[in-house]
């Protein structure tokens, strides 16, 4: 199913315009030193976490893998935890962007909205490290976070489930990780998955891409390629089914809500993706919103609309949470 371009979002363009004006536009990532590209990102994300949304708590927890330390930020919801739930966020940012700071404003309105612990993984950014580092690393920190909740909250091993949350690269990530590097026993806890605009193949000849890849939006496919080169050893792992999900025969995923604008060049990855979910008769929704471009979650904090999406995917989080998602 094709959809059609529509006008952006005027909220969301109003917010983008403003950043524009006080010298806080996007950075072209493929001419920019990388350096000077993330302190950029940085002032960005400052301005858009100005005013995050509130919970109880926010703890920092900082955990080795291998040789490197990985900051996690838990986040706790207003209400008593009466759940043995926790949502897992990994941020966007093309494996080579953001933390656990800069993706804190989303992070929080995941957990105010969902009413569920989330916790948000700052795992090591390429190119210092590539690719299957970050899969790993990852998988590592499920296992430490099952250890943390099991002594701060009482819970029994068996009963703490998981839903991952992903955006962009970190949707990637999440489902490869699940895929292919997390132990049998969290794999069999991971309940659900919360998929906004993700990379799910390294295909940049798609209709959407084509169409609308050029930039115009934000994202381009001669960004997208630089955020590979900067993930890859070698780009010709693009082909594995380990960086590239939709290539993957895994018949046991866990139910799922994919999310994508139409204004994204990335529109048919999720559409392919879910015509795979249909095929393997795996529990899934797919929601395409008009007028949204990749990368929308960063703006939570100024425009409603894409709070609201997050109260809507949020929802579908507690119902995964209750084994009723469908």
């Amino acid at each position: 199913m094709k959809y059609p371009e529509t006008p952006l979002n005027p909220k969301l363009l109003s917010v983008m315009q403003k950043m524009k004006e006080i010298g806080l536009g996007p950075v072209d990532v493929t001419t920019a030193d990388l350096s000077y590209a993330r302190a950029e990102l940085e002032k960005q994300y400052a301005y858009l976490n100005e005013e995050p949304f509130q919970v109880s708590k926010v703890q920092t927890l900082t955990m080795n893998f291998e040789d490197e330390s990985i900051n996690i930020r838990l986040y706790l919801p207003d209400t008593p935890y009466e759940s043995s739930t926790f949502g897992i966020y990994l941020h966007g940012g093309g494996w080579t962007f953001g933390n656990e700071q800069t993706h804190d404003g989303i992070a929080r309105a995941f957990c105010k909205s969902s009413q569920l612990p989330v916790a948000s993984i700052g795992y090591t950014l390429a190119p210092s490290k590539k690719f299957p580092f970050q899969n790993r690393q990852i998988a590592d920190t499920l296992e430490y976070l099952t250890q943390v909740f099991q002594e701060q909250f009482g819970l029994t091993q068996d009963s703490i489930k998981f839903i991952f949350i992903g955006d962009s690269a970190g949707a990637n990530l999440a489902l490869a990780t699940y895929q292919d590097y997390l132990t049998d026993s969290i794999r069999s806890r991971m309940i659900g998955m919360i998929l906004y605009y993700g990379v799910y193949s390294g295909d940049t000849n798609s209709e959407s891409w084509k169409r609308i890849g050029d930039g115009r939006y934000g994202l381009s496919a001669k960004a997208m390629s630089w955020y590979w080169h900067q993930y890859l050893d070698k780009i010709e792992q693009i082909d594995l089914h380990q960086t590239s999900p939709l290539l993957s025969n895994e018949p046991s995923l866990p139910p799922m809500l994919l999310i994508v604008g139409n204004l994204d060049p990335l529109l048919d990855d999720t559409l392919m993706f879910a015509e795979k979910l249909k095929r393997l008769n795996i529990a899934h929704q797919v929601i395409v919103l008009e007028g949204y471009p990749h990368g929308f979650l960063r703006f939570c904090n100024q425009v409603d609309s894409v709070y609201d999406i997050i109260k809507e995917s949020s929802l579908a989080m507690q119902q995964m949470a209750k084994g009723v998602f469908s």
